[in-house]
């Protein structure tokens, strides 16, 4: 619950995370082992979901300071570099950009655009473990829902 993921989801990013060129190890690196992909994924977790210093989380999994730091260094770059690249799919060429941009002026009006980004939060009940971390800016507890959209979505209305 502290990670705000499921153990299945945990088990799937890492082993995407394990397959990128920056969780690679190769056999003649010198020097220590390097944290294993789970542990490097859990502290880059914790460090992300909760306000405490390096030093705190660096003896709560039993690991120098500065590998807290290169733990959440080496997860944020992985994700960026290769996950994100198997998840987001921007458009791929300029008759895609231009077929979005099409699209988005003749059902909002709007010129340049490409995508649209939102989010909003989510009322849920209190869970019962550390309920105080679900607390919004807003002062009740909640969720966060984020979509990134193309133009093939702007035009659908809600109900």
């Amino acid at each position: 619950m502290d990670f705000r993921m499921s153990r299945s989801c945990f088990e799937r990013l890492a082993q995407r995370l394990a397959r990128t060129d920056e969780f690679t190890v190769t056999s003649g690196h010198g020097g220590r082992s390097p944290i294993p992909i789970d542990k490097a994924l859990l502290i880059s977790l914790w460090t992300l979901a909760i306000p405490d210093s390096y030093r705190s989380i660096s003896n709560l999994f039993n690991v120098p300071k500065i590998s807290v730091l290169l733990c959440l260094h080496r997860v944020r770059h992985a994700t960026i570099t290769s996950v994100c690249k198997e998840v987001i799919c921007f458009p791929q060429n300029d008759d895609d950009i231009k077929s979005n941009e099409d699209r988005f002026f003749n059902v909002r009006g709007l010129s340049h655009i490409v995508e649209a980004i939102d989010g909003c939060n989510i009322p849920i009940k209190a869970p019962c473990v550390k309920p105080v971390a679900y607390v919004n800016q807003k002062g009740f507890q909640s969720v966060v829902l984020q979509a990134v959209v193309d133009s093939r979505i702007v035009g659908y209305e809600y109900e």
